[in-house]
């Protein structure tokens, strides 16, 4: 199968990429994909809700097509197309139909009807190439030609170049139509979560998140970086910003041991990392939870710097907290609080105005409370401190309290005793014990 560019209205962006079908199928050895129910998309024909089936049925690569002699393949950065993974679905709420007026590269204009909806197409990483849009998806319609509607002329030996092949195919009909679709199917990584409130949600959260022994700081309290602790599941990250030599950076304990000695970064450099993860990760909310040291215009700039202000979110002043779907759909993806009582700007929010927190000084597992220590209980957002103090971080205290039954426990009695939702469970090295088990319990997934 040839899908040529079409116009359905809008204009042609692109008319000289198709997308080249291949079959698909999982090997052997390959986990299928799971099916996704109650998928939540949007394109000019409307709203429609569907379910996704598990297994593949066609990978879509970007082809260059030249009807006389073999063409080079698009060059990556050439076009703005993805390679697509495509898997059957069915509508949920009615199917619209209709018909629509489309002109294409080997066709002239005219009236396809929408007959059935076939499959769902995401981008995929193929071929070594990174996803271009991951917010752009595809949904693929059959169609057929009305009653005196002129009907396609078939072309033949049309020489076709992907990054798989080189080819030649004939067309002989119009069978599918795809539209670029924006498609929520999971919340930060379930679909259950996409219709509670931001604060009915819990979120794996990391302490002192930007100091961490994958990128050498000293007495770190993370083992992975920034990037591999969203790529691993992490929505929230506790982050101290100082100044080093008059510029704000990513740094832990700067009254008490230099940056320069323990481990810093600049804060754009920071921001960027998390801006680079939300650009490709188009359906997670990630919160920032700041302890700061340096100017809030400075934290400005950096936002401005890195690109990450285009994602943040700014909640109204006792306004209920709007579901994950709706930050999703409006791309306001990222929550920023911070401790510095001065904050102005709108999207940066004093967090003992929307949180409180349990304490964080414990020395010993026995220690442990769930005693109200700052902010008021009557916010709508718990901070759920699980770690224990020293004077550096330490691998062998949080696999002390990290692991279960202990962790969830003490999270199911903070949780009792308060009434509230744990939101941001927050712990030392989250990849040693049970930090995930512990969040997918408290949100019932």
């Amino acid at each position: 199968m040839l899908c040529a560019p079409a116009d359905v209205g809008g204009g042609l962006v692109d008319a000289t990429t198709f997308l080249r079908a291949y079959t698909s199928r999982v090997t052997r050895h390959t986990t299928a994909p799971a099916a996704q129910n109650g998928i939540q998309t949007s394109n000019l024909l409307g709203d429609l809700t569907i379910d996704r089936k598990s297994a593949p049925q066609l990978l879509l690569a970007p082809s260059a097509v030249d009807p006389g002699a073999d063409p080079p393949p698009p060059a990556p950065g050439s076009h703005d197309l993805d390679h697509y993974r495509c898997h059957g679905t069915h509508s949920v709420t009615a199917f619209p139909g209709g018909e629509i007026t489309v002109q294409d590269a080997l066709s002239p204009p005219r009236t396809l009807r929408l007959t059935k909806l076939l499959r769902q197409c995401s981008p995929v990483d193929a071929q070594g190439l990174d996803i271009v849009d991951p917010a752009r998806e595809l949904l693929c319609y059959r169609v057929r030609v009305p009653r005196g509607e002129s009907k396609h002329v078939p072309v033949l030996g049309l020489h076709t170049a992907d990054s798989f092949a080189t080819g030649r195919v004939d067309t002989r009909k119009e069978r599918e139509l795809c539209l670029p679709t924006r498609a929520v199917g999971a919340c930060n990584r379930h679909g259950e979560l996409c219709d509670r409130a931001f604060d009915a949600v819990a979120y794996p959260t990391t302490h002192n998140a930007m100091s961490n022994a994958e990128e050498g700081w000293l007495g770190p309290n993370q083992n992975l970086s920034i990037t591999h602790q969203l790529e691993a599941g992490v929505r929230a990250l506790m982050l101290d910003t100082w100044y080093l030599a008059g510029a704000p950076v990513l740094c832990h304990g700067g009254d008490v041991f230099p940056c320069d000695l323990t481990g810093f970064k600049p804060l754009a450099d920071g921001l960027t990392e998390i801006r680079t993860f939300l650009d490709r990760h188009p359906n997670e909310v990630v919160s920032i939870i700041f302890e700061s040291y340096i100017s809030e215009l400075d934290t400005q700039v950096a936002f401005f710097d890195s690109g990450l202000i285009q994602y943040a979110h700014a909640q109204p002043a006792a306004a209920s907290w709007s579901p994950l779907r709706d930050l999703i759909e409006n791309n306001s993806r990222l929550v920023v609080f911070t401790d510095d009582g001065s904050a102005s700007l709108p999207w940066h929010h004093y967090v003992w105005d929307h949180a409180w927190e349990t304490h964080y000084s414990f020395a010993a597992p026995q220690d442990f409370s769930c005693a109200k220590n700052r902010g008021s209980l009557a916010n709508p957002l718990f901070i759920l401190n699980h770690f224990l103090t020293n004077l550096i971080g330490s691998p062998a205290l949080a696999d002390m309290v990290n692991h279960n039954p202990l962790f969830l426990d003490r999270a199911m009695q903070c949780r009792t005793e308060s009434g509230q939702l744990p939101n941001f469970v927050t712990v030392d090295f989250f990849d040693i014990g049970d930090l995930f088990t512990v969040v997918n319990a408290l949100n019932g997934v």
